[in-house]
C-alpha cells in the first residue's frame, strides 16, 4: 500500500525532492568530524558564491527564514542609522515589522505585490536622504512569486552612467527592458515571438 504524501504549496522551499529527503535520513552528531567537515565545506563554498572568502566568515544559522532575517539585520545594522526597506511582499512587510521592534529607523517605499522594485525610485529616494545608510529588499518574495532585481539594475546603471567609454554603445534586445535600461541605451530591439516549432 503506498502512501500518498501532500505536495505543500506553502510559500518558501517547503517541498522536497526525494533525494534530499534520504540525505536527511543520516543522524549527524554535531561533534563528530564528519559533520564538522561537512559544515566547513558548506561554509567555504558559501563564501565562495558570494565572492567573500578574503574577508569574511560564514556563520550557519538555524531555525526560519524570519530567525535568519532578524538575526542579520540585528547584527550588520547599527542602531543609530536608517534603512530603507523595499517592499513588495509580506516579507518586505516584515523587514519593516523587525526594524521596527527592534526600534531601528526604517523609510519604506512600497510596490504592488506583483511590481518589482524599480531602481530609480530608489536613487531618487537615496538622494533626498542621505541619512539612509542601509537599503534592505527580499530577492525571492515568495509571498508574491516575485524574483527581485537585487543588483542586476543599480550595477548596469551605475556602470553605464560612470564608467562606459564615448565610443562604446549600449545594445538592448529581448523584451521587457527597465526604464532606466532604455534610458542610457544607444540602441533598442524588442523581440516578439512569431513561430516556434513547440508551440502551435
Amino acid at each position: 500500500m503506498s502512501i500518498q504524501h501532500p505536495y505543500l504549496l506553502t510559500p518558501g522551499p517547503l517541498t522536497t525532492s526525494e533525494s534530499v529527503k534520504a540525505a536527511m535520513m543520516k543522524d549527524w552528531g554535531s561533534w563528530d568530524q564528519d559533520f564538522n567537515t561537512k559544515t566547513a565545506e558548506i561554509c567555504q563554498q558559501l563564501l565562495r558564491c558570494a565572492n567573500a572568502s578574503e574577508h569574511h566568515e560564514c556563520v550557519p544559522m538555524q531555525g526560519s527564514g524570519t530567525f535568519a532575517v532578524e538575526a542579520t539585520l540585528g547584527s550588520l545594522i547599527e542602531p543609530t542609522s536608517t534603512t530603507l526597506v523595499l517592499v513588495n511582499g509580506a516579507y518586505g512587510k516584515r523587514l519593516v515589522s523587525l526594524l521596527t521592534r527592534m526600534g531601528r529607523d526604517c523609510d519604506v517605499l512600497a510596490w504592488g505585490d506583483a511590481e518589482a522594485p524599480c531602481a530609480k525610485a530608489v536613487a531618487d529616494r537615496l538622494a533626498a536622504r542621505p541619512e539612509i545608510g542601509h537599503v534592505a529588499m527580499i530577492h525571492c518574495e515568495t509571498s508574491s512569486g516575485m524574483l527581485n532585481p537585487v543588483a542586476d539594475i543599480a550595477e548596469v546603471v551605475a556602470f553605464l552612467q560612470a564608467e562606459k567609454p564615448e565610443m562604446t554603445h549600449v545594445v538592448l534586445t529581448g523584451r521587457n527592458a527597465k526604464d532606466e535600461l532604455i534610458e542610457i541605451a544607444d540602441l533598442v530591439t524588442e523581440m516578439e515571438l512569431v513561430k516556434h516549432p513547440f508551440r502551435s
